[in-house]
């Protein structure tokens, strides 16, 4: 698999592009040593998740 990405000069970060429900594309950070991944809230609102019922996670 291949999959491209652009690193940030200055912090040196990796940032990726994903894609969620087939519709929607973020730019993330990739860290080979996360043990989770965090989407901020108000992106996971605007695409259509009530996250007024949630504590914590949310499964996606």
């Amino acid at each position: 698999m291949v999959f491209p990405f652009k690193r940030e000069p200055e912090s040196g970060l990796i940032i990726i592009s994903i894609e969620i429900d087939n519709k929607y594309e973020l730019k993330m950070v990739f860290d080979t040593g996360a043990t989770n991944t965090t989407i901020d809230s108000n992106a996971m609102y605007l695409l259509g998740y009530d996250l007024k019922d949630t504590i914590g996670k949310v499964e996606i």
